[in-house]
C-alpha cells in the first residue's frame, strides 16, 4: 500500500512547496501565526486540493472552502517532513493553503499516506 500511494501520487500528484515551522517558534493565538523559530521548505508531490463534500461541512472542524491533499508517507519520510503541525504551509503555484488537521492512513503497521485538511489563506 505503501509504494501505491507513493507510486499514484508521483504519477498524477502536483509538485509543491511544502513549509514546516520548526520549534523554537511561538504561537501567538490573537493573531494566528508563529514568530521566531526557523522554517524548512521541501518541495514534494501532493494531490491536488479536493474539496469537501458540502455534506461534512460543520462550519467549525472543516469549513466551507476547506479541501483535502494526500501525502506518501515514504516521500515525506525521505524528506525528513512528518504532517504534523497546524502551522505548515502548502505553496500551490502562489495559492497558499495552511494545514488545519492531519489524518493517518495506515497499511498495517506503517502510514501508507497522510491525508491533510487544508484551509486557502
Amino acid at each position: 500500500m505503501r509504494a501505491l500511494a507513493l507510486d499514484l501520487i508521483d504519477r498524477f500528484g502536483k509538485e509543491i512547496t511544502y513549509t514546516k515551522e520548526e520549534v523554537g517558534a511561538t504561537y501567538d493565538p490573537a493573531t494566528g501565526k508563529n514568530s521566531g523559530g526557523s522554517t524548512s521548505s521541501f518541495t514534494i508531490k501532493v494531490s491536488p486540493p479536493d474539496p469537501y463534500d458540502i455534506s461534512l461541512v460543520d462550519g467549525e472542524i472543516i469549513r466551507a472552502g476547506d479541501a483535502r491533499c494526500l501525502v506518501a508517507a515514504r516521500a515525506a519520510e525521505d524528506l525528513g517532513l512528518i504532517p504534523d503541525s497546524i502551522t505548515d504551509k502548502l505553496d500551490f503555484g502562489g495559492a497558499i493553503w495552511t494545514v488545519v488537521g492531519v489524518k493517518h492512513i495506515w497499511s498495517g503497521d506503517q502510514v501508507a499516506a497522510f491525508e491533510l485538511q487544508v484551509r486557502k489563506n
